[in-house]
């Protein structure tokens, strides 16, 4: 498939746009990569400066199996880094076709504006063992473990406000996010287990209730 080119300027996208691109998300989120790409690059060419469109088109292209398409649109998505997202997708897209040394400058550019994303850090830890710098590969991989339990905390807290809500099915999910990131035998841990303890022991009460 030929990509569209998508200038990376920003705009303000139409409802009509909005509704496009939540339906090539979907795609994407499904694992139909070749939809989601037909489908953001559908859009991209009738918006072309949408550069969330570009992109998606991206990251489909990625998983698709064109590392090559993906690293293209992925740059005319990230030409200033104002769009982050982009601009580690094309790290990653680099780093698939074989251009090291373009992806190493881009994630040190990223790490510099951003020290703490996981995804960066994560990016940085793969450079490192892929120099041989195994000490520094097992650094950023620690630095980028610490930043994921942020992301779990962040779950946990939405679990809350869900399970006060009412909404228990809701809740549970973060919770199983929750888990899957937070650090074991930690104090964040210990309150998402006792809010699933809480969320099994109201659904049951709410499912022996005549």
């Amino acid at each position: 498939m030929t990509l569209v080119a998508c200038a990376p300027e920003r705009f303000r996208p139409t409802d009509g746009n909005l509704e496009e691109y939540a339906r090539a998300a979907a795609l994407y989120r499904d694992g139909n990569w070749n939809g989601a790409l037909a489908a953001a690059d559908g859009l991209c060419g009738r918006a072309p400066r949408f550069a969330a469109a570009r992109t998606l088109a991206g990251k489909a292209a990625l998983f698709s199996g064109d590392a090559e398409g993906a690293a293209v649109a992925l740059a005319l998505a990230a030409a200033d880094l104002g769009n982050r997202e982009a601009a580690i997708w094309l790290v990653r897209a680099l780093r698939t076709i074989g251009k090291a040394d373009e992806a190493r400058e881009l994630t040190e550019r990223l790490l510099a504006g951003d020290p703490d994303d996981w995804r960066i850090l994560h990016l940085e830890a793969l450079d490192k063992r892929d120099g041989g710098n195994d000490a520094g590969y097992v650094a950023f991989l620690e630095r980028s473990l610490e930043a994921v339990s942020g992301v779990g905390i962040v779950f946990l807290e939405r679990a809350r406000l869900r399970y006060a809500s009412g909404d228990f099915a809701g809740a549970d999910t973060d919770i199983e996010a929750a888990l899957a990131l937070l650090p074991r035998k930690s104090e964040a841990r210990k309150t998402a287990d006792g809010i699933r303890a809480a969320i099994g022991s109201a659904t049951t009460s709410k499912g022996s209730t005549p």
